[in-house]
């Protein structure tokens, strides 16, 4: 077959991968996330609080409106996520909680029914990436959902945290695999100092909380 790629094409052209251009997700700049979060304030809903609860927590759109209760530890302040519902479905991911975050899941507990954190207003079960997206855009940022791990990534830099710790906060395998047969530690301490920093820096101006009516 002249148009096979292994043993033939593979030898003579330059992979896919190589010419392939990379598209970066849009990200607002972390000097505008305490902002966007001002503008949000007065929205309340499984879309505006799915939107803080990344913004705390740093997970990707899917973990984050798949969050169910009976994943959240709040006595350990620990939300363990099942492998089955990570970017690749190998590995469960457990992520420290912030003092905000668990008072945003404490309020959420009493203001809906069932296991899932932030469903649905219209039909039920798990909310629309759409519907975040819209409640995102509502604070008036310009960037992505998705956005928020690269604004809070460029931060982390450049205060000087570990990049191993940042990464870990971002599920993000760190190192070669020889590299990460030896490390074995989850870096749960440290992951849980650089998300309160991020807290704290990302805190909006006034006073004013991260979560609605609370």
């Amino acid at each position: 077959n002249p148009a096979a790629w292994e043993g033939n094409l593979k030898l003579v052209l330059a992979s896919p991968s190589s010419i392939t251009k990379t598209v970066h997700y849009a990200a607002d700049p972390h000097e505008t996330m305490s902002d966007i979060l001002l503008a949000m304030h007065s929205h309340a809903g499984s879309g505006p609080d799915c939107v803080r609860w990344i913004t705390l927590t740093l997970v990707r759109s899917a973990e984050a409106r798949g969050t169910r209760f009976n994943e959240i530890d709040l006595e350990g302040k620990v939300w363990h996520i099942p492998a089955e519902r990570m970017k690749m479905g190998k590995q469960a991911h457990s992520v420290p909680l912030t003092s905000e975050a668990v008072k945003l899941i404490q309020r959420r507990r009493r203001e809906v029914e069932g296991d899932l954190v932030f469903p649905s207003p219209v039909k039920g079960g798990v909310l629309t990436d759409v519907a975040v997206t819209k409640a995102f855009k509502r604070g008036r940022a310009e960037g992505t959902i998705h956005g928020i791990r690269s604004a809070f990534r460029d931060w982390a830099e450049e205060q000087a945290y570990p990049s191993s710790v940042a990464e870990r906060c971002l599920a993000h395998q760190v190192g070669s695999e020889v590299e990460r047969a030896y490390l074995r530690s989850d870096l749960m301490d440290l992951r849980r100092k650089l998300l309160t920093s991020w807290q704290t820096y990302i805190w909006p101006k006034a006073g004013l909380r991260l979560v609605a009516n609370d």
